[in-house]
């Protein structure tokens, strides 16, 4: 009575020529539509019939038919219609192009917080749509080595599924927006030091930023101009250096430091130095000549 049910069941089934298949081992259960309404206990002996690894994800894997109707015939169950040969097709998701640029607008608004107003993130060029494996997602955005944050710049779109990277993608795109900068509230001549009424916060947009722009914080309040600047100029690192504080020709002390203890003595400064930098000095003791970095005013470290 069983044969004439199994017999039944599968009359009229038939497999088909292309399956979608999810990752991992592949069965003849996973090739039998749902709608042929094979289940239960006959559908665990299909089960039972291994096929092998599916197919990553886009790519295909094909399989006689007659390989296929030969474990079927082993396994004692015949009478399923099977193609000439069946190919798998490994199971994918997809992340449009829409999906990838707000993702990437979302990180970089995220990233530079109120410094940073994006209106929208275009694509330079065209953006396809990604095929990825089933329940990835995009999971990282930064900018692409050697790129810097302007109207158009370069970021890498890292693909994840869950800590795994499946896939980085290196994108052309298009910043429209304003960034916070720092601008000059008049005129001013070289060597002017800065003071905070010199200049204020607003908003700017990135078409409008000097190229070698960078949104990063750096010291302002009295850093001395290296050249004259107009009205509204966007300051710049480049633009600015810290103010001398030992001029060449002064009397200074010099530090060393040497197993826990600070040895002092007193010398002469041969050039003008700002804090942090090296200059060269002249010992009054010995009156060897030495190099120091500029700790503070009237203050100059040395190495033994």
């Amino acid at each position: 009575m069983t044969g004439i049910l199994i017999g039944l069941v599968l009359f009229g089934n038939s497999l088909p020529a292309e399956v979608t298949v999810n990752g991992g081992d592949v069965t003849v259960a996973d090739l039998i539509p749902a709608e042929q309404g094979v289940r239960g206990a006959l559908l665990q002996q299909y089960a039972a019939i291994g096929l092998g690894r599916a197919p990553d994800h886009g790519k295909k894997r094909r399989i006689s038919g007659r390989y296929i109707r030969r474990l079927l015939r082993a396994s004692g169950l015949p009478g399923i219609t099977v193609p000439e040969t069946v190919t798998l097709i490994g199971a994918s998701g997809s992340i449009t192009e829409a999906q990838q640029l707000t993702f990437i607008k979302k990180q970089l608004q995220r990233q530079y917080g109120p410094h940073l107003q994006l209106e929208r993130v275009e694509a330079m060029g065209r953006l396809q749509t990604l095929q990825v494996p089933p329940g990835s997602r995009p999971g990282r955005v930064r900018l692409a080595p050697g790129a810097r944050l302007g109207p158009r710049t370069s970021v890498r779109l890292d693909i994840m599924a869950g800590r795994r990277l499946v896939q980085k993608r290196i994108l052309q795109v298009r910043l429209v927006g304003t960034a916070q900068v720092t601008v000059t509230t008049e005129a001013f001549d070289r060597h002017h030091v800065l003071s905070p009424g010199d200049y204020q916060k607003v908003q700017r947009s990135l078409d409008l930023l000097p190229r070698n722009f960078r949104l990063k914080a750096f010291s302002i309040n009295g850093q001395v101009l290296r050249r004259p600047l107009p009205l509204g100029t966007v300051l710049r690192p480049n633009l600015l250096r810290p103010p001398v504080v030992v001029n060449r020709g002064d009397l200074v002390q010099l530090e060393l430091r040497q197993a826990g203890m600070v040895l002092r003595a007193r010398g002469k400064a041969l050039a003008n130095g700002a804090v942090g930098q090296m200059i060269a000095v002249l010992n009054a003791g010995s009156g060897k000549r030495i190099q120091g970095r500029v700790k503070s005013p009237g203050v100059v470290e040395v190495r033994p």
